[in-house]
């Protein structure tokens, strides 16, 4: 289910940016408990604020697991890092 991938990738996301969930809340301006009921999906708009508040494009919360391990292990792919010119955090493209 979608709802199962905006989830889990919210999660991972949140994981790997170390971001808390009051932190989340802090920056869109509701209570933490709002911030779980976009994890599970809502609107397009929760989801674009959701993504926002994370640094990341909404597609990211989207993306099926799959996707993201096969370009994490495809040795043929070429990859490029730049850096975000929203954030300016690192990024990594991976070209197939």
């Amino acid at each position: 289910m979608i709802q199962d991938t905006i989830r889990t990738n919210f999660e991972r996301i949140r994981a790997e940016k170390g971001i808390k969930i009051d932190d989340l809340a802090a920056a869109l301006g509701v209570r933490r408990q709002q911030v779980h009921k976009y994890s599970y999906g809502g609107t397009v708009a929760s989801l674009e604020k959701l993504a926002a508040a994370l640094g990341v494009e909404p597609y990211e919360l989207l993306k099926p697991a799959a996707d993201q391990d096969e370009a994490a292990q495809d040795p043929g792919a070429d990859s490029v890092q730049t850096i975000c010119p929203h954030c300016g955090k690192p990024l990594q493209i991976i070209v197939k």
